[in-house]
């Protein structure tokens, strides 16, 4: 990981740090040289003029510490003190983790959160003991500043649709080239949907780019086959392609592997099949980085939604209930007309309502989520209820960081989710992203022009649903004692007997909800690690 020092003793900025407006790598003297302004103004210029996934650890004039965590927030940052001493880390290994003492706790009120949203893992952590340091934030001793919030830039508009167009290439074309440029073989991925697509599009218009391998994985269903539209993808780029078949591998929790070590549950490696086997890939192709399309459904807007038109009503009055907007959403979101002027006229909506995810049938009494537990959350009052949204669902980007398998042997980059395509996305209006019919209206005639009319115009979406299914149902032996004999029933969070009448063969069949029992078995087996871990560290440092 680069280290960029800064002059006189001031500290260093840990991380990929780039210049705004250049593909080129940065000047280590241009860092060095901002050293002589206090913590607030570093961080602010790192904010403005840069981007990137780093965290700076600063001191300031009078020798007191700081910390400020780009606002992409791609590199996590979690703080503690002991005996006198303040320590900051992005991950907590054995010998890291020896050094936070006897203080750590599990959370279980947190616990029962993320049990029931997973899309909570941005916010507070489940692990006691630990500060959490915001994307965006200024850490000091006598507080944290929360400098960056996505509200800043939706409450900020662009309504021309060319700007906004030009815009969004502008911003992901120099993302993809900063990193596409530095040299490292690259593993990208082409599923056959339009993020990733935009991302291999892009790519191919860096010269030095040195991509190793192009990966599309397929399962045998014909609803998770979309071999088809990632081949006319490769077609299009004039690159060749690697189909590899997802993997099969029955789910097993003793499989998740360094996921469920990070002190977030690491989602990105809750496949463990999928984990091992892009690792495997990766490393055998010569790959140090992986590029993926992760975080475009959140930022082009891919949600179905009626608060689009709620959007479009505010920015535009009572014009908007003559405009095609109002048809068309009724369309997209399959709801009658009348409804949307309904929604429309109260000119509001209960964004959590619509953005959280259904608890799972087998949690007891799911608990009253808290309206606001992310900084970034704080300050959407003013925001229009499909932006609050997008904000809301951009807390959960951070499911893609964390630790997991192909974490480690490989440099995972999102570039979509790089700060400048962010602020960008986020300063496009909802009814604008969506041009008020469909998801991601505007990415699509954006990169119109460097993509196959197949991508662009598909409406369909892969679904893994049915291989999730069978690969559940071959680990139930291993899976009923995990979970029916596990901590979350235990304490009360799972009612026992509703999963385990779920957990047969025959219901899997008819009743579903294998994304929520899969959850739930990475869950329990993140408890159960660190459960664990901390009883042993409890032991050791009573020992001494």
């Amino acid at each position: 990981m680069p280290i960029w020092p800064l002059a006189e003793g001031r500290g260093v900025v840990v991380g990929d740090l780039f210049r705004r407006g250049q593909v080129e790598g940065l000047d280590p003297a241009e860092v060095a040289g901002i050293a002589n302004v206090s913590v607030l103004e570093v961080a602010r210029i790192l904010m403005r003029g840069h981007w990137g996934r780093y965290v700076a650890l600063l001191r300031d004039h009078d020798g007191a510490p700081a910390m400020f965590r780009d606002p992409s927030g791609a590199l996590d940052c979690v703080t503690w003190a002991i005996d006198g001493m303040r320590i900051c880390a992005s991950h907590l290994p054995p010998g890291l983790l020896e050094a936070a003492g006897p203080s750590l706790s599990l959370d279980w009120d947190r616990i029962a959160l993320l049990l029931s949203d997973p899309g909570r893992v941005g916010g507070a952590l489940a692990l006691g003991g630990l500060e959490p340091v915001a994307p965006g934030a200024l850490w000091r001793p006598e507080g944290v500043e929360q400098l960056w919030s996505p509200a800043t830039f939706a409450a900020r508009p662009v309504r021309s649709q060319d700007e906004a167009r030009e815009g969004l290439v502008r911003a992901i074309d120099a993302c993809v080239g900063a990193y596409a440029t530095r040299g490292a073989p690259i593993l990208a991925e082409i599923s056959g949907g339009l993020d990733s697509a935009i991302v291999a599009a892009a790519v191919r218009r860096v010269p030095q780019a040195k991509v190793v391998a192009w990966l599309n994985y397929f399962a045998e269903d014909p609803w998770g086959d979309e071999r088809a539209y990632a081949l006319a993808i490769a077609e299009r780029l004039d690159l060749s392609l690697i189909e590899a078949r997802v993997s099969d591998l029955a789910v097993d929790p003793l499989q998740f592997g360094p996921a469920v070590e990070s002190h977030r549950p690491c989602f990105y490696g809750l496949d463990a099949g999928y984990d091992l086997d892009v690792s495997a890939r990766g490393q055998a192709a010569g790959a140090r980085m992986m590029l993926t399309g992760a975080g475009g459904d959140i930022l082009f807007y891919q949600q179905p939604t009626v608060m689009v038109a709620v959007d479009h009503v505010r920015a535009h009055g009572l014009a908007a209930f003559a405009s095609p907007v109002p048809l068309a959403v009724a369309r997209w979101t399959k709801s009658s007309v009348w409804s949307v002027w309904r929604q429309m006229a109260s000119r509001r909506s209960d964004v959590r309502a619509l953005t959280a995810m259904e608890p799972a049938a087998f949690i007891v009494a799911p608990p009253t989520l808290p309206a606001s537990d992310h900084p970034w959350l704080s300050d959407l009052a003013t925001l229009p209820p499909a932006k609050q949204a997008q904000v809301l669902n951009l807390t959960a980007a951070a499911m893609y960081g964390g630790d997991c398998r192909h974490a480690r042997a490989l440099n995972c980059v999102h570039p979509l989710l790089s700060q400048p395509v962010i602020e960008q996305c986020l300063s496009i209006p909802a009814d604008l992203l969506t041009q008020g019919f469909r998801d991601r209206a505007l990415a699509r005639t954006a990169f119109a022009d460097r993509l196959p009319a197949l991508v662009i115009s598909r409406r369909s979406k892969g679904d893994l649903t049915a291989m999730y299914g069978r690969r559940l149902a071959a680990g139930l032996k291993a899976l009923r004692p995990h979970l029916l004999d596990g901590l979350l029933v235990e304490r009360g969070l799972i009612d026992r007997s509703v999963l385990d009448a779920m957990l047969d063969p025959d219901q899997l069949v008819w009743q579903g909800g294998y994304g929520h029992i899969l959850y739930a078995a990475f869950l329990e087996a993140w408890v159960r690690n660190w459960q664990s871990r901390l009883a042993n560290l409890t032991l050791r440092w009573c020992a001494h």
